[in-house]
C-alpha cells in the first residue's frame, strides 16, 4: 500500500495537542479551523481531508513539570506517547516521543510554530540524524530500543510556540 507524499498529508489533516487534554474535550466537539490550533490548554482537531493526523505539542510557560501531552493510536497494537517537559529555568523545552510496539523504522516529519505565522519554522537545534525536507520540514528518525522507538526534541527558541508533526512508517510506507 502506497501512502501519500509528506506535503499532501500535511495539507489534509491536523490534530493539535495544547498542554494537557481535558476530560471535557471530545474529538467531535473540538473540530475547528487550523487557525484555532493556537488556543492553549485544549485538545483540538481540524480535518482538511481524510488522510492522516498530524499533531502539535506545546507546554504553558508557567509549568515546570513533565506532562503526558497525548496518546495516539498508530495501529492495532502500537501507540505514540508525547510528553512535554520544560526545564526548571524555562529556557529549554524537551518533547519526548515514544512509539510502543513498533516493528519498522519510524520518521518524525516536523516543524515548529510561532504565534505570528502558520508556516513551519525549522529550528537550528535538531536531534542527531535530522535531515531537511524540501526546505519546508525536518525529518528525524526515531531510535529503536527493543519493541519501542523513542525520540527527544529540545526547543531552545523562546519564539517557538509548538512543534507540529506527522509520523511516517518507512517499513509500511504509510503515515
Amino acid at each position: 500500500m502506497s501512502g501519500p507524499s509528506a506535503a499532501a498529508a500535511a495539507e489534509r489533516c491536523a490534530l493539535g495537542i495544547r498542554g494537557r487534554p481535558t476530560a471535557a474535550s471530545s474529538p467531535a466537539a473540538s473540530l475547528c479551523r487550523a487557525k484555532a490550533l493556537r488556543r492553549p490548554a485544549a485538545l483540538v482537531a481540524s480535518r482538511r481531508g481524510p488522510v492522516s493526523p498530524r499533531a502539535i505539542a506545546t507546554t504553558p510557560a508557567d509549568r515546570a513539570s513533565p506532562d503526558l501531552a497525548g496518546r495516539f493510536t498508530l495501529d492495532s497494537n502500537s501507540e505514540l506517547q508525547v510528553a512535554v517537559n520544560p526545564a526548571p529555568q524555562g529556557s529549554l523545552v524537551v518533547v519526548d516521543l515514544v512509539a510502543t510496539n513498533t516493528s519498522g523504522s519510524l520518521i518524525l516529519h516536523w516543524g515548529a510554530l510561532r504565534p505570528e505565522s502558520r508556516d513551519w519554522l525549522l529550528p537550528s537545534r535538531r536531534p542527531d540524524g535530522t535531515a531537511m525536507y524540501k526546505n519546508r520540514a525536518l525529518r528525524t528518525p526515531f531510535v529503536k530500543s527493543g519493541n519501542n522507538s523513542t525520540l527527544r526534541i529540545e526547543i531552545d527558541d523562546p519564539a517557538v510556540q509548538a512543534i507540529e508533526f506527522l509520523v511516517f512508517d518507512e517499513a509500511q510506507n504509510k503515515w
